[in-house]
């Protein structure tokens, strides 16, 4: 399945953003900027897996009939892999 720059600009932000949230929790850095930095990264994970939903269920929709029946054990595999 091919993959847009979207994706990849994901993959890129999160990373990163999960770094600098489990070092702030992990320092436990109370500031108004920690808490607005850890609130929108929740609001980014949150919206990144809306994004991966649709675009499945868009790649779903694509397929033909026989090809879904034929994967339908994949589909859920599929799924997964833009979770890990």
């Amino acid at each position: 399945m091919k993959k847009s720059i979207l994706t990849y600009i994901i993959y890129t932000l999160f990373i990163p953003s999960m770094v600098i949230t489990l070092f702030i929790v992990y320092k436990n850095i109370d500031n108004a900027f920690s808490f607005k930095f850890i609130i929108n990264y929740i609001i980014f994970l949150v919206s990144s897996f809306l994004y991966f939903i649709i675009v499945t269920l868009a790649n779903i929709k694509k397929m033909k009939w026989f090809k879904i029946r034929k994967k339908h054990p994949k589909i859920i595999i599929e799924i997964g892999k833009y979770f890990i």
